[in-house]
């Protein structure tokens, strides 16, 4: 349900996602000695301004990006601290270092959300009521080592050792019981699983909240979302797919008045997916964006002499205006699907 709370609460996903990128940027410029003028959160209208000690801080109207103003940006004569002064590594890590904290970003929210909720282990936590599992004799606390002849190393192996399960029959299931010290055997004919088409024997899982195994699937997880972020953006240009798989600021909040209800859990969730896609598409060669900046720095590596500074400039405002027209699209998008 869309209200102002929830409303509210997107605006701050965004702005701190924003604030993350953004001070990336900042951070590696100070890093390489680059002056930065001003660091803007949103864009359009300045609703607050700060001015510090050598940077203008701002609070745009919109809330659909973010920019730092560095130093002698356009200009081949801008002294020590000017960015067209520094060396290309340099400047490939102040561009690069935006979507860095996003992708940092993604890896603690997600790595939060874990730790909130665990990890399943093979280990049973408890029973599925209506399941054979309990009534045969398995107890809590028994680890799983094998159904029907299939070893269990994790908690997602017991599903794949049911998947040719037909119904008929029993399957062998071998527990071991630290009470005991021993394995024991139970023949368990397992339940299907009404409107999920699978069988299953009837145990839930405890959780564990190891700080390491939480870590290695953070990085497991990472490399899922990335895989299908970008078999989404090939499906597009493939046409595969359409602008319809984007979903924009008024799309995210209908989203996050969905998931508000079930807790910060999926806010976390939803949170790092949105930074990690800002660090992934935020890198794509595209006019205006930062991996364009970065695919110019290689042209001017590549021609052994830096880009017409003109050409540069028109470059990026078409990608401008390119940008902002999909960001109408996916707006008009939003409204329909989600409205």
């Amino acid at each position: 349900m869309v209200n102002i709370w929830t409303i509210l609460l997107s605006l701050l996903i965004f702005g701190l996602l924003i604030v993350v990128h953004e001070a990336g940027h900042f951070i590696s410029a100070r890093l390489c000695r680059v002056g930065m003028t001003e660091f803007a959160i949103g864009m359009g209208p300045v609703l607050y301004k700060r001015q510090g000690k050598h940077t203008l801080f701002s609070v745009r109207a919109l809330p659909i990006g973010g920019f730092c103003k560095i130093v002698d940006e356009d200009d081949e004569d801008g002294g020590g601290e000017s960015i067209s002064s520094k060396g290309k590594l340099a400047r490939a890590f102040i561009f690069s270092a935006g979507s860095l904290m996003n992708f940092v970003a993604a890896y603690v929210l997600f790595a939060i959300a874990l730790l909130i909720v665990g990890l399943p282990t093979t280990t049973v936590g408890g029973f599925t009521q209506g399941y054979p599992a309990e009534q045969v004799g398995l107890a809590v606390g028994d680890r799983v080592v094998s159904i029907a002849n299939s070893k269990i190393d994790r908690w997602e192996d017991i599903s794949v050792a049911l998947k040719d399960y037909k119904g008929e029959g029993v399957v062998e299931v071998v527990v071991f019981r630290a009470a005991t010290n021993e394995n024991l055997t139970f023949q368990i004919q397992p339940g299907y699983v009404e409107g999920e088409d699978r069988y299953i024997i009837g145990i839930t899982p405890q959780m564990s909240k190891n700080i390491f195994g939480v870590l290695k699937k953070t990085a497991i997880l990472i490399g899922t979302y990335t895989a299908l972020i970008f078999s989404t953006l090939i499906g597009l240009l493939k046409g595969a797919a359409g602008l319809d798989v984007f979903t924009g600021p008024i799309g995210v909040v209908s989203i996050v008045g969905q998931m508000a209800a079930y807790g910060v859990l999926p806010i976390l969730q939803i949170a790092a997916s949105i930074s990690l896609s800002l660090a992934i598409l935020n890198m794509l060669p595209i006019p205006a964006l930062d991996g364009s900046r970065i695919f110019l720095l290689l042209v001017e590596w590549i021609k052994g002499s830096p880009v017409n500074r003109e050409r540069e400039n028109i470059f990026h405002l078409v990608g401008f205006a390119l940008m902002i027209l999909l960001a109408v699209v996916v707006a008009f998008n939003d409204v329909y699907r989600f409205f």
